[in-house]
């Protein structure tokens, strides 16, 4: 199974490598109309968290007393983040090791997706030739990023993504299998079934992934526009992404309508996404390290972006 794809960008890259959480630091930009909502019954927080998946963290207020958490978008794990989080709590500063929370409002639930953009600034050790660096940020600028889904979503040798295509298939004593390591040690139905979401889910992202780099390998100009997201009653045209998808699918012997399984409850719909994104600006400074300062769009991963500047 591939994951990872040919480079966009033709520029030499500048190497270099994260070393500590410290090096990859991301703040999301909130809607602004969810930071007035005085009359709401859910306080709003700003959680700073270290070298901690999201998932972790609300684990960790849940145990500091925190109801019905809700927030905008998952974070990377080893790094230093800052995002928002809607809880039925009380409206006070939290703090632990690895975590903090500030209360700044009052806001309905917050939903993924409710943020703007994320803005990152990251460090770079050990670059290897940083004349390159100029030419690629320029060549990023023109040309666009393909709106890859990053690794950390398909899990380590993207199991996530196998486990996602047993589900679709309906093939549940593997899929189990591969989530306990041992056949038949729970139900599949056990299983939450938000977990079980998250595998179909990742599993939907890599065939959007490999519909996009079969686009890069025969095409050198960005397509901005939106291209589905396949799953449960996705219509897939005759434009020259859908049957891109529609050939993924092909190979996979899945179709849109296997994404509702209904031995298990769940339907996972399709959406779309952009297949390229615009980067305005990329900003940089040097010194014993590379210090990079950007933003994406909600939904777009740094490290996607940064393969391409560093080309390891």
């Amino acid at each position: 199974m591939k994951l990872l794809y040919d480079y966009w960008t033709k520029a030499r890259g500048i190497g270099g490598s994260r070393l500590q959480p410290e090096d990859f630091v991301v703040r999301e930009i909130l809607d602004p109309r969810l930071l007035r909502r005085e009359d709401a019954k859910y306080t709003l927080f700003l959680v700073k968290k270290r070298n901690m998946t999201t998932h972790q963290a609300v684990k960790a207020l849940q145990q500091l007393g925190w109801c019905d958490i809700g927030y905008a978008g998952l974070k990377d794990k080893f790094a230093v983040t800052w995002q928002y989080m809607s809880a039925l709590a009380e409206p006070k500063d939290y703090k632990t090791k690895e975590l903090e929370a500030v209360p700044v409002g009052r806001s309905r639930k917050l939903l993924p997706g409710d943020l703007i953009c994320n803005a990152f600034v990251v460090t770079l050790h050990g670059c290897r030739d940083l004349r390159n660096l100029p030419v690629v940020v320029d060549e990023l600028v023109q040309r666009g990023l393909p709106n890859y889904f990053g690794l950390q979503r398909f899990g380590r040798y993207g199991k996530n993504i196998e486990i996602g295509r047993h589900l679709v298939k309906k093939n549940f004593t593997r899929a189990l299998d591969i989530i306990n390591r041992q056949s038949g040690l729970r139900p599949v139905r056990t299983v939450p079934k938000e977990q079980l979401r998250f595998f179909v889910n990742a599993y939907q992202s890599w065939i959007f992934n490999e519909a996009l780099n079969a686009y890069t390998k025969v095409h050198r100009k960005p397509y901005f526009g939106e291209m589905p997201l396949v799953g449960y009653k996705t219509n897939l045209g005759t434009g020259v992404m859908d049957n891109l998808l529609k050939e993924v699918c092909r190979k996979q012997s899945i179709k849109p309508a296997d994404f509702r399984i209904n031995e298990l409850m769940m339907t996972c719909l399709g959406d779309r996404r952009r297949a390229f994104i615009r980067l305005s600006e990329i900003e940089y400074s040097l010194g014993s390290n590379v210090k990079l300062a950007f933003t994406l769009p909600k939904g777009s991963y740094a490290t996607v972006l940064l393969r391409e500047m560093c080309k390891n």
